[in-house]
């Protein structure tokens, strides 16, 4: 909203100058003060957008289906592809080396030497992972997406992790501004209760249809 307001200002401005009655245009020190707000915002503007936008394709609902463009779709694809292998980095490590066998003599020598160079990459797994998580069938749209994790096979262990963290982020403000409007409701001005009764009042009437006074 700032910054779409630095963006039109100068037309704002000029609306307002030829308008009777209008209200006064920003000043110089509203627009200094303005964009070192929007800076100071930009962050956290880039974490939000990054946490919907993987918490949309964790959805088994959604997938890449959520999404009304195709570009957006495609870069919440690569943002998951380069979680998983930060999370598969961290989670896999190079097996315990065997002791060594007593030599044998083996017919086909050139594939034992193939297997034995045969190496793991963290990337390859997070993109198969993706992959396979991807091409399932979307889930119907009645699952809750934390079902769908809790059943999933051990294969997609990384993904579940994931989702346990982006799925903890809310998806807008409401809930804590419905909180905010609970307490005008259940504390009037004139009340001096102590602070600790206060929160106790709150999440009791938050949390009333959980369960049952009759």
């Amino acid at each position: 909203m700032v910054q779409r307001i630095l963006a039109t200002n100068d037309h704002i401005s000029t609306v307002l100058l030829i308008t009777p009655k209008a209200p006064q245009p920003f000043s110089a020190e509203d627009i200094f003060i303005l964009e070192d707000f929007a800076n100071i915002l930009e962050p956290f503007e880039h974490a939000t957008s990054k946490n919907r936008r993987v918490a949309t394709i964790l959805d088994s609902r959604f997938k890449k289906d959520g999404f009304l463009s195709q570009s957006n779709a495609d870069q919440a694809a690569k943002v998951l592809e380069n979680e998983l292998f930060n999370t598969l980095s961290k989670t896999q490590h190079d097996p315990p080396t065997p002791p060594n066998p007593e030599p044998e003599k083996k017919k086909c020598t050139f594939l034992q030497q193939k297997v034995a160079v045969k190496s793991k990459s963290t990337r390859t797994d997070a993109i198969k992972a993706l992959r396979q998580y991807l091409e399932a069938p979307n889930s119907p749209e009645n699952v809750e997406p934390l079902e769908f994790y809790k059943t999933c096979p051990d294969s997609m262990e990384a993904l579940k992790s994931l989702a346990k963290q982006y799925f903890c982020v809310p998806a807008s403000s409401t809930a804590s501004e419905r909180i905010f409007s609970k307490a005008g409701l259940v504390i009037s001005e004139r009340s001096s209760l102590k602070p600790n009764i206060v929160n106790k009042l709150l999440f009791l009437n938050k949390n009333s249809f959980l369960y049952d006074l009759n």
